[in-house]
């Protein structure tokens, strides 16, 4: 995960530009320039954007912050197209960097996204406002927390934990 300390300073003018004018580059290379404000950090999104150009290309066209955990952990843009419920409301219990929530977006009139992490929570809240998934909210609580307040109703409640812990 990144630390909330990062995330302010990825979303800096001066670290986006360098993000944006680093990618293409080796990420060592980039690690190790001493021009490069906050190199390891850009570094790190450079390698992440570069790799997701295959499993999340909608995310690296809009260099968006992909945190190293969260996106191994993350559905391809490819694998969440083909869910195929549709409706009004859908949850999606574990939101992580929101891949599946962008794509039941598409489907559904509203989302709802839990992400329990406050940092990842603000990450794909920024990340799916580039992309343009308006009708996807991302509220930072646990499942458990979010589900015991009364009158909610889904039509599709979606699931898909990190299994790495």
């Amino acid at each position: 995960m990144i630390t909330p300390e990062e995330y302010s300073l990825l979303l800096t003018d001066e670290v986006r530009r360098a993000v944006a004018a680093a990618r293409g580059r080796d990420p060592l290379e980039v690690a190790l320039d001493r021009t490069v404000p906050h190199a390891r950090l850009v570094a790190t999104q450079v390698k992440y954007l570069a790799r997701a150009a295959q499993k999340l290309p909608s995310y690296a066209a809009a260099q968006c912050i992909l945190p190293p955990l969260a996106f191994e952990q993350a559905s391809s843009e490819a694998c969440a197209a083909h869910k195929e419920p549709a409706g009004d409301a859908a949850l999606d219990l574990t939101c992580g960097l929101g891949v599946d929530a962008l794509a039941l977006g598409r489907r559904f009139r509203r989302v709802v996204a839990l992400e329990r992490d406050p940092v990842l929570a603000a990450v794909a809240a920024r990340n799916l406002r580039l992309l343009g998934a308006a009708n996807v909210e991302v509220v930072c609580a646990s499942a458990e927390e979010y589900l015991a307040q009364e009158g909610l109703r889904f039509d599709w409640i979606y699931a898909d934990p990190d299994r790495r812990s």
